[in-house]
């Protein structure tokens, strides 16, 4: 089910990411908003991006919805340019959010906090999984610390990375 993208919402939303004006600069300096024709400002980028993203849009559908809302006027294909310009942008931002929330929430007091996730993978046009990609994160210093790609039988495991005190 897509996500409530009105207004109000998007203004809350946008109330914890960071201000208009710091938006705009990451993202000129991420290379993520060369061209302002279409798509006006940092904001805007970010929410057409959480729209086809975590929103659960096809981009037809982010494309159709942001003309709608007077959001943005653009096709499927310029919106996929765009989100693949910005995608180092978008991590950026993540790693810069959970950062933020662990320091906030004094979650890693005396404790490492790590993230982990497995991924599967299918090749273009294939129809199940055929590798997994297993990734470990710390939000304290906005780096990924492991990655290792396993074929599709190897299963999610904490073991599988390195632990550190």
């Amino acid at each position: 089910m897509p996500m409530n993208y009105s207004h109000d919402n998007w203004s809350a939303i946008l109330a914890h990411i960071g201000k208009p004006e710091e938006l705009d600069t990451s993202a000129r300096n991420a290379g993520a908003l060369t061209r302002r024709r279409e798509i006006r400002d940092a904001a805007t980028l970010l929410r057409l991006g959480l729209a086809y993203g975590p929103g659960g849009m096809s981009l037809r559908e982010v494309t159709a919805w942001a003309q709608l809302h007077d959001v943005a006027t653009l096709s499927d294909v310029a919106l996929l340019k765009r989100l693949r310009n910005a995608a180092d942008w978008f991590g950026i931002l993540a790693a810069q959010t959970l950062a933020v929330r662990a320091a906030v929430t004094g979650c890693t007091s005396g404790k490492r906090l790590r993230l982990v996730d497995g991924t599967a993978i299918s090749a273009p046009g294939g129809g199940s999984a055929e590798w997994r990609l297993h990734m470990g994160y710390d939000p304290h210093t906005c780096q990924f610390t492991d990655f290792e790609l396993t074929d599709s039988r190897d299963a999610e495991r904490l073991d599988r990375f390195a632990q550190t005190a």
